[in-house]
């Protein structure tokens, strides 16, 4: 970036040494205010508000094609709609500690019905999650309960921080019927 930046302000200087040479008279002096420089390739990425999105478009930000890093992994996940656009399948790639790989596939639906998403996760471990949940605010949650132990504890997925081009994921737990969340691995997704 601070490579782009000299290589502008050199281009602003040589325009400038040229049309000096051009003009017998002073050189052009171009107001401060109307000088721009721009980045390219570097994308806008605004906070959206799923809240206000019909709720079967509420999924519809993780859309698209991914890349993924968490503490000690990194993936990607390629996220589209399928069977007549009606559901939103995930096709997920990782890699733990750069050698153990963990890939999975979730398929996600709109209930309308019961006015919720219904997720069912299936992984490369024999792992299966089953889901439900909507936006909240301006986040998205999917959870579920289980029994450990005797002992009830809650799951969810909560999709935070939703940008144009980013977003985090996180997988958490409550053993306190949902007062307070434990993290226990959370992702950063960049769109490709």
């Amino acid at each position: 970036m601070i490579g782009r930046f000299i290589a502008t302000v050199f281009v602003l200087a040589a325009m400038g040494a040229w049309v000096q040479a051009q003009t017998s008279k002073s050189p052009i002096k171009i107001p401060q205010e109307n000088i721009e420089i721009v980045v390219a390739n570097e994308k806008p990425n605004p906070r959206l508000d799923i809240s206000v999105v019909a709720p079967e478009h509420q999924m519809d930000f993780w859309l698209g094609e991914w890349n993924l890093k968490w503490e000690r992994g990194e993936g990607t996940n390629v996220v589209q709609r399928t069977l007549d656009g009606k559901i939103i399948q995930e096709n997920f790639l990782g890699r733990w500690d750069g050698t153990q790989s963990f890939n999975g596939k979730s398929f996600s639906a709109y209930v309308s019905a019961e006015k919720k998403w219904k997720q069912t996760w299936v992984d490369n471990q024999g792992g299966y999650v089953d889901l439900t949940g909507n936006a909240e605010g301006s986040s998205f949650i999917l959870m579920r309960e289980e029994t450990s132990s005797g002992h009830k504890i809650l799951q969810r997925m909560l999709f935070s921080d939703i940008r144009r081009n980013s977003f985090t994921w996180d997988w958490q737990l409550s053993r306190n019927n949902g007062t307070t969340w434990e993290s226990q691995w959370k992702i950063e997704y960049t769109r490709k």
